[in-house]
């Protein structure tokens, strides 16, 4: 699984298409074609009883002018088991939103940008219905990449509104300032976090909204880097921010200075991290992928969760494998989703087997202070097709209703993914 290379003049997504996100065979590999409509027959494949299990499988409905094998939505927000939005955009183009309500997925629609943007990436969150914000960022038509929030209030878009990044940010045509998906408790009241380039190394910076009027955007302490930031919240004043392999965490409104996790990691090792969440006031969870290279051959990509309480983490945790993940394949953990004392993390297995391709969808659940985790796996296929499917982003609910957002494809004789369009998921985590 490659991981995520920040390009100057370009909008950083916070999450990466899921093409480039799996092993470059797949890459190589994607095929672009239009949507067939698919009836499959949903199996939980799990490692216990009380592991994740998938149903709901619906393909999701993408721009007429965008060929649905160029479409994906890397962000989720279900504010209500019948409410839920997602953000997506086709690669270096214009982001579009999809609302599901009345038991179904509405049509696409194009997010309003500033004037002159070029390209854009957002991450969005809903703290009720009808009202969500997206966070990210936006290629000006000098060729700068800025922060951009739309917010959608009582169902309708607004205009989108751009912040200024500190003052040692690189200004003009080189700026690189972006924002990754928001936290709100609810309309109005919102927490934004991201990264920005500076002449000498990249910060993390911030910005609060409280009742509707946001503060402007504050340099985080020590150092940051170019990765995609994930930020959860259990209020506004007491926050945790992941980038890369490092958390940063407020507490009184007051942020600490950034921790290194898996500093104790061996040579060869490295961890990248892509979404937090806090199941309770005083404990989060971060998830990501670690690598492992041993030698000059491919490296092994797993997944892992680090447990912070009240700023201070534990050292990347590798999930149980058992019937989840290839042993000596490709996995990571692309998102992560609390409510209520529950969690539920997704992302993707891949068999790194060019003779034999396989990528299927995984999601972990953390209840009851356990891991436990299961495969999404499609059924009936022919002898010579396999699945060429991933998760990114999930978003709970309740604690038995969580939705999820991927990509779906085909293996075909070895080739492919064909038939490749996204798709969602609702994940019970029992």
């Amino acid at each position: 699984m490659g991981h995520i290379v920040a390009k100057k003049g370009s909008a950083r997504p916070w999450v990466v298409h899921f093409a480039t996100m799996r092993s470059n065979r797949v890459a190589r590999r994607l095929t672009s074609v239009g949507v067939v409509t698919l009836v499959w027959a949903l199996v939980a494949a799990g490692i216990a009883s009380a592991s994740p299990s998938f149903a709901k499988y619906q393909p999701l409905p993408t721009p007429a002018s965008v060929p649905p094998a160029d479409m994906s939505y890397g962000s989720i927000s279900c504010p209500l088991t019948t409410s839920c939005t997602a953000v997506g955009d086709p690669t270096s183009a214009l982001p579009w939103v999809i609302t599901f309500s009345s038991e179904k997925w509405q049509a696409a629609r194009a997010l309003r940008l500033p004037g002159g943007s070029v390209s854009a990436s957002v991450g969005v969150m809903c703290p009720s219905r009808g009202n969500c914000l997206t966070a990210g960022s936006y290629v000006s038509s000098y060729g700068g990449t800025r922060p951009l929030l739309v917010a959608e209030s009582k169902g309708a878009w607004l205009k989108p509104a751009t912040m200024s990044p500190p003052s040692d940010s690189i200004i003009g045509p080189s700026e690189d300032a972006t924002l990754g998906p928001p936290w709100c408790s609810s309309a109005g009241n919102c927490v934004v976090v991201g990264s920005y380039d500076t002449p000498t190394h990249w910060r993390m910076m911030t910005a609060t909204e409280i009742h509707g009027v946001w503060s402007k955007l504050k340099a985080l302490p020590g150092v940051g880097n170019a990765q995609p930031a994930s930020i959860a919240c259990t209020t506004i004043g007491n926050c945790t921010a992941v980038a890369g392999s490092m958390a940063w965490s407020e507490i009184s409104s007051r942020w600490r200075d950034p921790v290194q996790l898996g500093a104790s990691l061996s040579s060869g090792q490295s961890l990248t991290l892509a979404g937090v969440a806090c199941p309770t006031a005083s404990k989060c969870f971060a998830v990501g992928t670690l690598e492992t290279t041993s030698c000059e051959c491919r490296p092994i990509d797993v997944p892992v969760v680090a447990t912070g309480v009240l700023g201070k983490w534990s050292d990347p945790l590798v999930l149980n494998r058992t019937g989840v993940y290839f042993p000596t394949g490709l996995s990571g953990l692309q998102g992560i989703s609390c409510a209520r004392g529950v969690c539920v993390a997704v992302g993707s297995t891949d068999s790194d087997n060019d003779n034999d391709p396989v990528d299927l969808p995984i999601a972990y659940a953390w209840s009851s202070g356990k891991w436990t985790g299961s495969q999404e796996v499609f059924g009936p296929l022919a002898g010579n097709e396999s699945e060429g499917s991933s998760l990114g982003a999930v978003s709970c609910a309740t604690p038995q209703h969580c939705a999820a957002v991927g990509m779906w494809g085909l293996f075909v004789n070895g080739a492919g993914p064909t038939e490749y369009f996204p798709y969602a998921s609702v994940i019970t985590p029992h």
